[in-house]
């Protein structure tokens, strides 16, 4: 089991903040995917915050609001992931 990692979450990021719909949107497919995987193997990590931010994060998709987008990964959702380990 494996969190998504910290770069795929910076390129998602990134391109929603550029503007780079179709980049973003795969980006985001994959770290979600990986999000998927990992709370599926460690269901206790799945907190209440965790699922209203996330819901939050669909709503501002259908909505395409990039800008939001970005900064729910960024300053909302990447805090409470686990920090990749070192070594």
């Amino acid at each position: 089991m494996s969190w998504p990692s910290p770069t795929l979450l910076t390129g998602c990021v990134r391109a929603y903040r550029l503007g780079f719909r179709a980049q973003a949107d795969d980006a985001l497919v994959r770290f979600l995917g990986a999000l998927h995987e990992a709370l599926e193997a460690q269901p206790d990590a799945a907190t209440p915050a965790l699922a209203r931010l996330l819901e939050e994060l669909h709503a501002a998709h259908d909505r395409q609001d990039g800008l939001h987008l970005a900064d729910l990964l960024a300053y909302r959702i990447a805090p409470l992931l686990p920090a990749p380990a070192t070594g």
